[in-house]
């Protein structure tokens, strides 16, 4: 029987056992969202849904009652083929007599409140250096809540019969190993006697020579010093800066090999860490370029005016003076901004010292329209800011200009107030027939390309819902894809300038059967008593918190589409699902981030 989502023939399983039934007919099948680009200002149009499908939006809205005394946020509602994934559930039998404990990148446990302190709620870069969820500090903040970056002290990749024991190495010897596979943050994991060693810049089948660095208990780090065995997958990295920059993990393997790593990346995270085996190798949807796909650039500013990004796990600046990946609007921008910060006297961010004119140069751009954005973020805006914004008024001519003042010392890139300095207030950002304007804080997919396939995946698989609500919903623009074939949604998001523009993005492109309500998805609980069909979500990477997912498990909604960034987090509240009774029906990765380590996924949950 053909799968009805346009993929092959299969099955599902849940937890807790019993026969495997056959994936039902369903409507929505059919392959992309359809509709051209915007032109001469028109609005788009939605695709018409199944006969039937779209009510009167005032009568599902009336139908979404409000009581007395409700909060505040929640009267926003008054206002005008892919091949199903086999699961099966794992027991840890564990390894080596021990327990396999965690590894870098693995989830937080889900607890009260949330994710880990000092985590920004949301990375858009998936870069070291160039997001709050991918600086170095962010991590060393994961490491500390985990026991250490691979688990130290809790078993790590090593077990924990390991850690009564010395490790079998020091630091400084030299070892002949080979790769096994790749962790989460894209190091080859070696072993010596069941002792873990992390090595990067290795693949999966390939021995060196490694020397030994840092030694902990459970694990050592270490570098190659010769290859010995070449990966016939390895391939030359187009990019002069690979090694020292930290933005990439993969340029050293062919394209079609990250993809296939990534796959194994998701399925390994989904058995050790939800122990759930899949029946079948993840899907993972190329991106049409594997170079000059990223909209977005944070670069950090080192003394003397330098820009760069950072080195591997450090605050060390390499001064680069261009980034492959980036969208060309973005390179160009780029290379104009380092030659005016180093000719124009100004003094980058010292950390230690806390002091400096310039912290951070944010670069956004779109090629599809053209337009540009630059904040420029400082401790202060000082005389020497001033005069670097009339040079960039004059000389570069972005779209939108702002400067963004961050006084707090550590990593977080932005701080809270935004001074908007020349230009336009927003720039658009075209995905499929949809136009979006997107601020200076706004999140954003960087993949605009892969964002429609992704986007269009969740909508087909919650297409015919009469109702879908969407948590952590940004600026409304997957919000647009699931509108067109559901009868009604309603978005859900804690940032108020989110909510603003995702207003301001449904008017713009006349769509009228969504709503949009300010609220933490915590405190927005309340509306999943209200007869939603369909859960969409695509939570910051440390994922939903327990309240929100009980929630979604004690509600109605009989679909929940599950959109992550984090591997490890997706596979530890799969297995959650799956316990109150939804089934793992699909699973598909897709490739946000060519050339890194990072992948975004999709699940689907049916019951």
């Amino acid at each position: 029987m053909p799968d009805p989502k346009g993929g092959q023939e299969g099955l599902r399983h849940r937890r807790g056992g019993g026969p495997a039934s056959p994936l039902p007919q369903g409507p929505g099948g059919g392959g992309g969202h359809g509709g051209g680009g915007l032109q001469g200002g028109r609005t788009a149009t939605r695709e018409a849904g199944p006969a039937g499908l779209r009510p009167d939006p005032q009568e599902l809205r009336r139908s979404l009652p409000l009581r007395q005394g409700e909060p505040q946020a929640l009267r926003a509602l008054d206002s005008p083929g892919e091949a199903p994934v086999r699961a099966r559930i794992r027991q840890d039998q564990g390894w080596g007599g021990g327990r396999r404990g965690r590894e870098e990148g693995d989830p937080i446990p889900l607890r009260a409140g949330g994710g880990a302190k000092g985590v920004h709620p949301r990375s858009d870069t998936g870069l070291p250096g160039e997001g709050e969820g991918g600086q170095p500090g962010v991590l060393r903040g994961l490491e500390a809540l985990q026991g250490g970056p691979r688990g130290e002290g809790r078993g790590g990749e090593g077990g924990r019969a390991l850690s009564a024991r010395r490790p079998p190495v020091r630091e400084g010897d030299l070892l002949e190993l080979r790769a096994e596979r790749l962790n989460s943050l894209g190091d080859a994991v070696c072993r010596l006697d069941g002792f873990v060693v992390f090595v990067p810049l290795l693949l999966p089948g390939e021995r060196a020579r490694i020397r030994i660095g840092q030694v902990k208990r459970d694990y050592a780090s270490g570098r190659v010093e010769e290859l010995l065995e070449a990966s016939p997958s390895r391939t030359r990295p187009p990019c002069p800066f690979f090694g020292r920059c930290g933005g990439c993990q993969l340029q050293h393997a062919s394209y079609g090999h990250q993809l296939l790593l990534k796959g194994q990346m998701l399925k390994e995270a989904f058995c050790r860490i939800g122990k759930l085996e899949l029946g079948e190798e993840v899907e993972v949807v190329p991106s049409g370029r594997e170079l000059g796909y990223r909209n977005k650039l944070a670069s950090p500013v080192a003394p003397r005016g330098r820009l760069g990004l950072y080195a591997r796990r450090s605050h060390r600046l390499v001064e680069v003076d261009d980034c492959l990946i980036q969208e060309g609007a973005v390179r160009r921008c780029f290379s104009l901004l380092r030659g005016k910060a180093r000719g124009s006297g100004i003094y980058g961010y010292d950390e230690r010292s806390h002091a400096g004119d310039l912290r951070h140069a944010v670069i956004v751009g779109s090629e599809r329209t053209g337009q540009s954005m630059l904040v420029l973020v400082t401790l202060e805006l000082t005389e020497g800011i001033r005069a670097l914004i009339e040079e960039v008024k004059r000389e570069i001519s972005p779209t939108s200009l702002w400067v963004n003042l961050n006084r707090q010392r550590g990593n977080v890139i932005l701080g809270d107030e935004f001074l908007h300095a020349w230009g336009d207030r927003e720039i658009l950002e075209e995905l499929g027939p949809f136009r979006f304007r997107r601020g200076p804080a706004s999140f954003f997919q960087v993949n605009v390309q892969v964002a429609e396939e992704l986007f269009s995946f969740a909508e087909r698989r919650v297409a015919g819902s009469r109702r879908v609500l969407e948590l952590y919903c940004g600026l409304g623009s997957m919000t647009a894809f699931l509108a067109r074939s559901s009868g009604f949604v309603v978005g859900v998001e804690e940032v108020g300038e989110a909510v603003g523009l995702a207003r301001a993005n449904a008017a713009d492109n006349g769509i009228d059967n969504v709503d949009f309500v300010e609220a933490r998805a915590e405190d927005a609980l309340e509306l999943l008593e209200r007869g939603f069909d369909s859960v969409v979500l695509d939570p910051p990477r440390g994922g939903p918190s327990p309240e929100v997912l009980k929630a979604i498990g004690e509600s109605s909604a009989s679909r929940v589409v599950y959109v992550s960034c984090n591997p490890s987090t997706l596979a530890r509240d799969s297995s959650r699902l799956i316990e109150m009774g939804f089934e793992l029906v699909e699973l598909k990765a897709f490739d946000m981030f060519p050339q890194t380590a990072h992948v975004e996924a999709a699940a689907l949950f049916e019951r």
